[in-house]
């Protein structure tokens, strides 16, 4: 019979982290996106308003449940399985992308989650030189649209060898190049 030896509850998500460890080297960053109603969404929200990260642009949908990811991890290997949740009502539309706020930003970062909205929102900061970053966990139709409009795209090892269609990191990494990324 399999056990847990240990759990801890974080709050936490891709771009969330990256905000809050933005503002923690002292800069100034803003989050946009949604939460539910719930009690989770102060405990997603509380370590970046402490920290000052701009949170006007996040919604509380009310109803809707926070986002949840349990992350099991093989104390033998290492290996991660990732197991999410998220409620369809969580999902940010383009009209919810703020624009202006994007051409007076000095950088963006985005990711695949909610693929019109990152599509738009990537557009806006190319049209007003801002550029942009984007987390893509896996390759995707969305994260393949995407990539033309990102400047720099952090991805993982197996996302550069699957983008590679060969198997080799390098390949990827010369796809993401011929997409437009300038650093790879």
């Amino acid at each position: 019979k399999d056990a847990m030896l240990a759990y801890e509850l974080l709050p936490g998500g891709q771009v969330a982290t990256a905000v809050l460890a933005a503002v923690r080297l002292g800069l100034r960053a803003a989050y946009v996106g949604s939460v539910g109603g719930d009690p989770q969404a102060d405990l997603a929200l509380a370590p970046l308003a402490a920290a000052g990260v701009d949170l006007a642009g996040v919604r509380r949908i009310r109803g809707a449940s926070t986002r949840l990811a349990v992350i099991l991890v093989d104390r033998a290997s290492g290996e991660r399985t990732v197991l999410g949740f998220r409620d369809p009502r969580l999902a940010l539309a383009p009209d919810e992308v703020p624009c202006e706020r994007i051409a007076r930003a000095r950088c963006l970062l985005v990711d695949a989650e909610d693929p019109p909205a990152s599509m738009l929102a990537a557009r806006a900061a190319r049209a007003a030189g801002v550029p942009v970053v984007a987390d893509l966990d896996a390759v995707s139709e969305a994260s393949l649209a995407l990539l033309p409009l990102v400047d720099v795209p952090l991805v993982s090892r197996s996302f550069a060898e699957q983008l590679g269609m060969d198997g080799r990191v390098r390949s990827g990494l010369r796809r993401l190049r011929g997409a437009g990324a300038r650093m790879a």
